[in-house]
């Protein structure tokens, strides 16, 4: 019996988890704002096919010209798609996968870091509370964001070390969430940086003014942060030092300015649903609402917890402040009297959408929740009653909350939609093409994308040639000097080794030119890792070696 009460909340967390992703299952697929998902898939498996890793440049995007996507955008999903296509799945399946894979991780993470502390019945109904939170579906019914909505479901774990008791387990689990985090989402895994380092500022300002030492719980958070940006840095390394070598700029102006997109206030209560985008003032085509059961949840905690002041808390005083300080900073972020503080802060301009301190506040708003009910069981004496009640509470939320998980329609795509060469190199590539670099030349029409990885003039005669991602390998003759144009945008580190010679490239319109002298060559030209990358690729191993090492230490102790 004990046993199936243990799993009675992972059935219930799994059940609305499919629930609220079966709509992706039907046949084809359906609009959103980022409808590139499944080519990032495809084009991701096809590097790591390749035997380039870690991924950090794909072939058919760009215009054909190639495309440094996962040297800046988080790669993590598209790992675990391309690990599905391994498996044998299209890239449209693979995408699927990917997202029940989300919706799922999302309410058991939350679970998984509440329940030691506050009890299976608490840590159930705010899983399903952060699960069923509307942004969560406009994350990806509305907006398609893959890679923010993997970052929601890893967020709670990236706070399991800040939830209760301490242990070396926790460690390791908070490493990995806040890691997870910064490689699912480069935007999310800043905001949460952010907030991790006032929270430590705080501690260290209160520890100051106490002239207390440092204590061993501190010092464990200090080390699984720094852990979880070890562990990350292949790939934040690189994305934020040659991130001034591409168009990026393009993401923070324009239409992306972040002033043009604070939300008010009485949106956060209710604001229409819809399936556009956020626009200037009150005409936005999407909803902005954290959830009426939230904002109550949040509102009759904070009374239960004045009412019952001057009694003995079932909380933690210090963790509730710091929580109710989360949610408030969380709001006060989107809204207009915030501008100065935008303005300010270095970088900010790239969170673009305000907005998007909703995840902070649904996780907030979520935890929350559990105050809530701590608070109740001084006031519930009946166990059968608190049952009841928690079922009810449950219920509100799939009833209330529910109905956000659909899309506006379902189409008729099928994989090959995304993952047509010519389709991927035109009109998937204009989508998004903020990370070619600076001097290239974009293509306005059809017609100027890249047809063929490589040109060679009628003087060279190829013989063998082994073509990837990162690597392009020619044999050929020459019967007088010529030269081969290659159809790759130049970035750092392409490197031509003209037989067993390092040369250097001639740069025609962006792009990879080669001269070619009379006689037999071998041509190799290659993506090699500048020194940044190389730095973040051995911070990554060691930290994983040193996590490692705390896992095989946590089970010896066992």
């Amino acid at each position: 019996m004990d046993r199936v009460k243990k799993v009675i909340p992972f059935i219930i967390i799994l059940i609305i988890s499919l629930l609220a992703a079966l709509p992706v299952w039907r046949n084809g697929f359906f609009p959103m704002h980022d409808d590139t998902q499944p080519t990032r898939i495809f084009e991701m498996h096809a590097a790591l096919k390749d035997g380039q890793f870690p991924v950090r440049w794909v072939k058919d995007l760009g215009y054909g010209y190639g495309y440094p996507i996962f040297n800046f955008y988080g790669p993590l999903p598209y790992y675990l798609g391309a690990g599905f296509m391994f498996l044998g799945v299209d890239a449209l399946v693979a995408t699927k996968l990917v997202i029940t894979f989300g919706m799922i991780l999302a309410g058991l993470a939350f679970y998984l870091m509440a329940f030691g502390s506050w009890g299976k019945l608490a840590a159930a109904i705010g899983a399903v509370f952060y699960l069923l939170a509307p942004y969560h579906a406009v994350q990806l019914y509305v907006r398609g964001a893959l890679g923010e909505f993997l970052a929601y479901a890893f967020l709670p774990l990236a706070f399991a070390l800040f939830s209760g008791s301490p242990s070396r387990w926790k460690l390791v689990i908070s490493t990995f969430g806040f890691a997870a985090v910064l490689l699912s989402h480069t935007i999310s895994g800043f905001i949460l940086v952010w907030f991790i380092v006032i929270y430590f500022l705080v501690k260290l300002a209160w520890y100051l003014l106490q002239k207390k030492n440092i204590d061993s719980f501190t010092k464990l958070q200090f080390v699984s942060v720094f852990l979880a940006l070890g562990l990350s840095a292949f790939f934040w390394l690189p994305a934020f030092t040659e991130a001034q070598l591409t168009r990026v700029n393009k993401l923070s102006q324009g239409t992306n300015d972040f002033h043009n997109h604070f939300v008010y206030l009485d949106q956060l209560w209710d604001s229409a649903w819809g399936f556009a985008g956020s626009s200037t003032g009150r005409f936005d085509g999407m909803s902005f609402k954290i959830g009426k059961l939230h904002i109550i949840g949040v509102m009759a905690a904070l009374v239960l917890l004045v009412w019952k002041r001057k009694q003995r808390l079932k909380v933690n005083l210090t963790q509730a402040i710091l929580l109710f300080s989360g949610f408030i900073l969380s709001i006060v972020m989107m809204l207009e009297i915030s501008r100065w503080l935008w303005e300010l802060m270095p970088y900010f301009e790239f969170i673009q959408y305000p907005w998007r301190f909703l995840m902070f506040a649904c996780f907030f708003g979520s935890y929350i929740f559990l105050i809530l009910w701590k608070q109740l069981n001084l006031l519930i004496r009946y166990t059968t009653v608190r049952y009841l009640i928690g079922f009810t509470v449950i219920m509100a939320a799939v009833i209330g909350y529910g109905k956000y998980f659909e899309p506006q329609y379902t189409n008729s795509k099928t994989a090959i939609d995304y993952t047509d060469p010519g389709k991927i190199a035109w009109d998937i590539s204009k989508i998004s093409d903020e990370y070619l670099p600076k001097d290239f030349p974009i293509p306005k029409t059809r017609d100027e994308v890249a047809s063929q990885d490589f040109r060679e003039s009628s003087a060279i005669i190829v013989k063998t040639q082994d073509v990837r991602s990162h690597r392009l390998h020619l044999s050929f003759s020459a019967q007088r000097a010529a030269e081969i144009f290659f159809s790759r945008a130049i970035f750092p580190e392409w490197r031509i080794i003209l037989d067993g010679v390092k040369v250097e490239p001639e740069i025609e319109n962006g792009k990879i030119q080669v001269g070619i002298p009379a006689g037999e060559h071998n041509l190799t030209v290659y993506l090699a890792d500048t020194p940044v990358r190389l730095i973040g690729n051995y911070l990554s191993l060691i930290s994983a070696l040193v996590l490692l090492g705390f896992v095989i230490k946590t089970r010896q102790s066992r």
